[in-house]
């Protein structure tokens, strides 16, 4: 199983984020580093009771060895970790937040809005609850042991050109025609159920490709999925690398200052995660544990 993997390479990433983040010798909370998880899990127990890593692997293997009492992860995450992990760990307690979230853009970008009207066009339609629904419901089952690690390579981009340079017309369908353009997309491949490679037939697949390769068609763009790691996405996004990043990046004001954002398109929980054999059913015994 993929999260009983690597325990030395657990520990001694352990040893090293307690040593660069600023946590404790006995980190109550586990959460991925750069995430809106981060930011609340600080808020709800302070830093020092925080450590952070690099993915939500290591996260959440930090509650199965012990390393944390809990970790705390959107609830989609959750979901694909536990699969068959479900004899190690479990979601407790009610949601900590309802989070929105949108695509992220280069500031300035003249394709949010474009984005924005398919996307508009797609919940008109019903294709975006369609697809919703096949991801976010308790019926999607793949879990982390049942993806890649190797997150593959980027797509071919055979469009026109770049979709940052592309004049932008008016298509039969009365939306935004960008002319077949290659649209750069950012997709970590390892984030169920937004992106990730499945290993039954070695195809990338997620919510993100459903949604991008419909927007291709009413958009008229070639959707060019590039990886990226979640660690540097937003500042790549930033730094102009991609035209627009998917992996269901919850929209703040803090990142708002240097990216662009579409409209929303989902709200995710944010929960806690726990050990099966742990006696902390909801965040006040979570607060309780810290307290005693």
């Amino acid at each position: 199983m993929k999260l009983k993997k690597n325990i030395l390479l657990l520990t001694i990433f352990s040893l090293i984020a307690i040593a660069c983040g600023g946590a404790g010798a006995s980190p109550v909370i586990a959460v991925q580093k750069g995430t809106t998880n981060y930011d609340k899990a600080v808020e709800l127990v302070g830093e020092e009771n925080v450590v952070a890593y690099d993915t939500f692997d290591f996260a959440v293997q930090a509650v199965i060895s012990g390393d944390a009492v809990a970790a705390l992860l959107d609830e989609t995450a959750g979901l694909g970790y536990m699969g068959a992990n479900s004899e190690d760990v479990k979601l407790v307690g009610e949601d900590l937040t309802s989070e929105l979230l949108g695509f992220a853009f280069p500031d300035g970008s003249p394709l949010v809005d474009v984005i924005n009207q398919g996307l508009a066009a797609m919940t008109e339609s019903g294709k975006l609850t369609e697809i919703n629904s096949a991801y976010f419901n308790p019926d999607f089952t793949l879990d982390y042991d049942g993806i890649a690690e190797d997150v593959g390579d980027a797509s071919e981009a055979n469009g026109t050109g770049p979709c940052s340079e592309a004049t932008i017309s008016t298509g039969s369908n009365g939306l935004p025609d960008l002319g077949g353009c290659n649209m750069i997309i950012a997709v970590e491949n390892a984030y169920i159920p937004f992106n990730y490679i499945d290993l039954a037939d070695g195809k990338a697949k997620g919510w993100d490709y459903d949604v991008f390769n419909e927007l291709s068609n009413l958009l008229n763009f070639v959707p060019v999925y590039t990886p990226a790691s979640w660690d540097g996405m937003i500042q790549a996004v930033s730094d102009g690398q991609f035209d627009i990043a998917g992996d269901g990046i919850t929209i703040t004001d803090e990142r708002d200052k240097i990216i662009d954002f579409s409209d929303g398109y989902i709200n995710i929980a944010q929960r806690i995660m726990v050990s099966t054999d742990s006696d902390i059913a909801s965040l006040q015994d979570l607060l309780d544990y810290i307290n005693n």
